[in-house]
């Protein structure tokens, strides 16, 4: 058996590419810490709801290339977690995404 090869993170200004060869789009994922990094600083109107800059940040990251699209999003928790948000915000964020068709 051929050893298993782990994805590598890149630099926010890179794409975040699936590193295992043959695997269908559906395969790919990305982790909550990779994407808050891919984030950046995307807090830019304090005044703003939260979860729509974040849902806005994330489709600026889909429709730029760097997130593929078909990739599955980290879970609520894990990116809340990076993030330092409440689970709540994130939730809403994916749904604003989800009513986008993103």
């Amino acid at each position: 058996m051929g050893s298993i090869v782990r994805p590598c993170l890149h630099a926010p200004t890179e794409p975040i590419k699936q590193k295992w060869p043959g695997m269908a789009d559906a395969d790919r994922h990305v982790t909550g810490r990779a994407l808050a990094r891919h984030l950046g600083d995307w807090r830019t109107k304090p005044s703003a709801a939260a979860y729509l800059e974040l849902a806005d940040r994330i489709k600026v990251l889909v429709l730029d290339g760097r997130l593929p699209l078909r990739t599955r999003l980290p879970a609520e928790r894990e990116l809340a977690a990076a993030l330092g948000l409440s689970r709540t915000t994130v939730t809403a964020a994916y749904d604003q995404i989800g009513r986008a068709h993103v």
